[in-house]
This record gives structure tokens, C-alpha cells and sequence, in this order.
């Protein structure tokens, strides 16, 4: 899931897919040109589960991949990741 925050007050989470290179990034579709700060504004994260925790990673940089001459993905490094215990994301919400 990609939960999203902006300056607004204004939150999103939608489902997404990605990847991890064996760099440690992190690959997203492209989906418009604010998700690129939206990604790095410090609240916004990408959330999966990896039994037996939840993992939410943030990121510090993002940068444009083109397919041809589109935009067709982001890599994104990660700045934080927080690893919670399912057993614990359960207990709170």
C-alpha cells in the first residue's frame, strides 16, 4: 500500500505495486509529476506486509526512469524503515 500526506491535510492509501532492486531502491510506477514530492515530504511511505512484521519505508530520493521518451517508473531511495511486529499493528488498529 502507498499512503500518501500532503501539505494539505489531504491523505491517500491506495494499493501499488513495486520492487526492490538488489540496490536496496525501491521501483514504483509512474503515476504524475507530485508524486515525486510527495515521496520525499517525510510522512508519506510505502507499507507491506513481511510476515511476521509490517514494514514502512520512507524516502529521501526519487528520481525518474523513462521507458522510450515516457515517464514509466520511479526508483526511490529510502531514507527510514520502520519494521513493526504484525502482532503489534494488530493490537492497534
Amino acid at each position: 500500500m502507498l499512503h500518501l500526506e500532503s501539505e494539505l491535510d489531504a491523505s491517500a492509501t491506495f494499493p501499488v505495486t513495486f520492487s526492490k532492486l538488489m540496490t536496496g531502491e525501491y521501483v514504483l510506477p509512474y503515476r504524475g509529476d507530485n508524486l515525486r514530492d510527495l515521496l520525499t515530504n517525510g510522512v508519506s511511505y510505502l507499507e507491506f506486509r513481511a510476515p511476521p512484521t509490517m514494514n514502512r519505508i520512507f524516502f529521501k530520493e526519487v528520481r525518474e526512469v523513462f521507458y522510450g521518451e515516457m515517464k514509466g517508473f520511479l526508483v526511490c531511495t529510502h531514507s527510514t524503515i520502520e519494521v513493526v511486529p504484525l502482532a503489534l499493528e494488530e493490537n492497534n488498529g
